[in-house]
């Protein structure tokens, strides 16, 4: 199942067979309406495979990249192609072509995903030992992700954390925590949590930020404000995606210590919130500071600053998973 391909990149394909609830969900949507609008349906390959298929208005390029950078990490989701459709669908149900050139009618993205069978936290609680899971495999998750791709996910909620449990023991192995590069985390479990939905990621690669700069016709990179750029993205760095993760979670938990864990929390945070912002602004403003100065050493001060980030908040978990 991990080798299929998609209908872009191969000549053989495991075609997804559209189902009415498809076919209907691709008809509500408004191909005028700007606004990202999802919906999640179950299909079924010509193999039998049952998958999810996220259908969203409009068409957002930068998921297909995305997805192929997260594909195989712990705690993302295994997106098997992600497919921009101008869909006609007379073309998809007789000829199981995806996108018609010539046909305008549907502007839609789908994303065809792995079916995570335990559906998300929106309406569950857990308890400490859920808890505890829940927070530890996605907190690795984000810095793993990171240090890996410079991406941060910046729409942590509960409806965007899903359950898997698997029908054995599986290993999640965390081979890009930079405190533990010659010996990988690994986390032994039946259940696995995973944090879905990319579509408000920020990318902190020279690229992602590179937008920002403005080429002159003959090559010329005039310099951009630091200080702009920074304020811009500053909400979306690592520590604070890591932080709204525990606030999601703890709204979710029941027990009968939550007050004295919530208390617990706050003190903590008290005594390291402001130590982390600035060493992690302070890494932020030297990586884009320099930059803009030096541009050809951009990949090597890109590679450093996602070291020093990951470095910095895994010491930060490794505190504050004493809390429970």
């Amino acid at each position: 199942m991990d080798q299929l391909k998609c209908p872009y990149d191969d000549i053989k394909k495991d075609y997804i067979i559209p189902t009415k609830s498809w076919l209907k969900a691709i008809e509500e949507l408004n191909p005028n309406d700007y606004y990202i609008k999802g919906k999640i349906i179950l299909a079924e390959l010509l193999e039998k495979h049952k998958v999810l298929v996220k259908v969203t208005s409009g068409k957002s390029a930068k998921l297909r990249d995305i997805n192929s950078k997260i594909k195989g990490l712990p705690n993302m989701v295994y997106t098997y192609c992600v497919i921009l459709c101008n869909d006609y669908l007379p073309v998809i149900l007789n000829t199981k072509q995806f996108c018609s050139l010539n046909d305008q009618k549907y502007k839609a993205t789908l994303e065809i995903m792995k079916l995570y069978n335990g559906g998300s936290l929106n309406n569950k609680n857990v308890d400490l030992i859920m808890f505890k899971n829940i927070l530890e495999q996605i907190v690795l998750g984000q810095i793993n992700l990171f240090v890996k791709t410079g991406l941060t996910h910046c729409d942590i909620h509960p409806g965007n954390i899903l359950m898997h449990k698997n029908s054995n023991e599986i290993e999640l192995i965390y081979g890009y925590l930079p405190l533990n590069l010659n010996n990988p985390v690994i986390i032994k479990s039946q259940y696995e949590f995973i944090l879905s939905d990319y579509d408000k990621c920020v990318d902190f690669s020279p690229i992602g930020i590179g937008s920002s700069y403005i080429i002159e016709p003959d090559g010329t990179v005039l310099n951009f404000n630091v200080d702009s750029i920074i304020e811009d993205i500053f909400e979306s760095i690592l520590y604070k995606n890591i932080n709204r993760t525990l606030a999601v979670l703890l709204e979710k938990l029941e027990s009968n210590d939550k007050q004295k864990i919530k208390d617990n929390y706050m003190h903590f945070h008290n005594q390291y919130d402001k130590k982390i912002i600035k060493k992690e602004k302070k890494y932020l403003e030297k990586y884009i500071g320099n930059m803009n100065k030096n541009p050809d050493n951009k990949i090597n001060d890109y590679i450093k600053y996602k070291k020093k980030v990951g470095k910095l908040n895994q010491t930060y978990w490794n505190l504050l998973s004493q809390l429970f």
